[in-house]
């Protein structure tokens, strides 16, 4: 199986389930890695703004050229979060989006200082609902995994010796899935 990037149409599908349940958010700040990728394609260090209407921008503190590659979206870099008010056009007054379940406190308040009037909510279980429904590409990859582990399973028998170390095993079993 080659390296896949994700397709710009499954991002904008992605980004578009979310603007749609923002309800009265202005919209949402991702710091998370896992939803950093989900939405933008690229798990980068950095963040994410995903405006309730308009186009979302991906802020990157370090590979800025990998997570261009990456993300279909817009990449700038992110130097610190203390503009992030006017790097990002935020409305003193917004309503905000944090995945309060992973955000780390240190991070909620600097993010607190630098939108100093902005309100924030928890946009997590969103988050977590848009995730949890799988898209046909999606679907497709977890077919070829399944395909994958099938392969390296049934090869077991083919490497397996009476008294092995278990690391061989290992080794021999990855080299199947690797290949």
């Amino acid at each position: 199986m080659e390296y896949v990037l994700f397709p710009r149409s499954e991002i904008h599908r992605r980004i578009s389930a979310l603007q749609s349940q923002m309800g009265e958010m202005d919209g949402a700040l991702l710091f998370h890695a896992v939803d950093m990728c989900y939405f933008s394609g690229t798990a980068q260090d950095g963040l994410m703004y995903i405006p309730r209407d308009g186009e979302p921008v991906v802020m990157i503190k370090k590979s800025l050229e990998r997570a261009a590659e990456e993300s279909p979206l817009e990449v700038r870099p992110l130097k610190n979060l203390r503009n992030l008010k006017s790097d990002l056009a935020i409305p003193g007054d917004a309503k905000i989006g944090l995945e309060m379940d992973v955000l780390p406190c240190s991070f909620y308040f600097k993010i607190k200082k630098s939108l100093d009037t902005a309100r924030f909510v928890d946009v997590a279980e969103r988050i977590k609902h848009i995730r949890s429904v799988k898209s046909d590409f999606e679907l497709g990859l977890m077919r070829e995994s399944a395909r994958i582990l099938e392969a390296v399973f049934s090869s077991v028998p083919d490497f397996l010796e009476e008294g092995m170390r278990e690391v061989d095993l290992i080794s021999r079993l990855e080299l199947v899935m690797r290949s």
